[in-house]
């Protein structure tokens, strides 16, 4: 790998792979309306003709993006493609925000609320090939556990929803990322089985033990870092990882107050505002 410093050097330790091939005109096309919907704060014009049509356009679409805007990468989001790939979205630095702030409503005017479970790294994890990485090794890369309230608001505008993979490119629609406090002795939580609870506008729409995709939201950390698809330099030392949904994705509309806890990680509380 070698260092690059995306549009004039917003942050040193962002990395790329140098192995992006060339954008195509289709790819451009996309990744040009992404760039001007995010520099304007607004949402990319209707280009369903140009989207990708595999997962290495949607990942290249990433990296046009970050390195057009100079994006520095503060966390990832995890997931799966419909086949079940491993996907990976970054999450901008700038979209980072603590309980207690107060964050502004993307352009769609609509946000998506998920509660999860998410780890900062201690250590970066690259690809090994011939040696693949177990759940041990993710618990000993991770320096803390917390949890976090993603904001899913894209770039997209619907109807109809978009397929897969623009979204995919889109960064997996991420609009936010509110973090709760570090929990450095997570040893003894089952991660599996913890309580979450999600509450709107004072409402609770969600209280239930567990509730991930795959069990464990750990496993969805392995299944990516043993088959890594993303140009924009992987997982790294210091960065979130956040492990998909553990309340569903209820939605709101513009301003909003927004409670979430997860037992032995505890409490998220801020307002989203129009």
């Amino acid at each position: 790998m070698c260092p690059l410093r995306p549009g004039g050097g917003s942050h040193p330790d962002l990395v790329f792979d140098g192995a992006s091939p060339l954008m195509n005109s289709r790819q451009s096309q996309f990744a040009a309306a992404l760039i001007e919907a995010r520099r304007r704060g607004a949402l990319a014009p209707a280009a369903l003709d140009s989207v990708p049509t595999s997962l290495a356009e949607a990942m290249a679409v990433q990296r046009e993006t970050t390195v057009a805007i100079g994006a520095s990468i503060g966390a990832w989001k995890v997931g799966y493609a419909p086949d079940g790939s491993p996907v990976a979205a970054p999450i901008y630095a700038d979209v980072i925000y603590a309980s207690g702030d107060r964050v502004p409503v993307g352009a769609s005017g609509k946000s998506g609320i998920e509660v999860e479970l998410a780890l900062r790294l201690a250590k970066d994890l690259p690809p090994r090939p011939g040696r693949p990485y177990g759940r041990a090794d993710i618990l000993e890369a991770c320096e803390a556990l917390l949890m976090g309230v993603e904001i899913v608001a894209g770039r997209l505008p619907e109807p109809p929803k978009p397929p897969f993979l623009a979204l995919l490119a889109d960064n997996s629609s991420n609009g936010a990322f509110v973090r709760g406090v570090e929990v450095r002795d997570f040893r003894g939580l089952s991660v599996s089985s913890l309580r979450c609870r999600l509450a709107l506008n004072g409402s609770t729409t969600h209280e239930a033990v567990g509730g991930h995709a795959k069990g464990d939201p750990v496993l969805a950390v392995v299944d990516y870092v043993n088959r890594p698809c993303d140009r924009l330099g992987g997982l790294r030392a210091g960065q979130i990882v956040t492990t998909g949904t553990l309340s569903g994705c209820p939605y709101v509309e513009g301003a909003a107050k927004i409670f979430a806890e997860l037992e032995g990680l505890g409490e998220i509380a801020f307002e989203i505002t129009g």
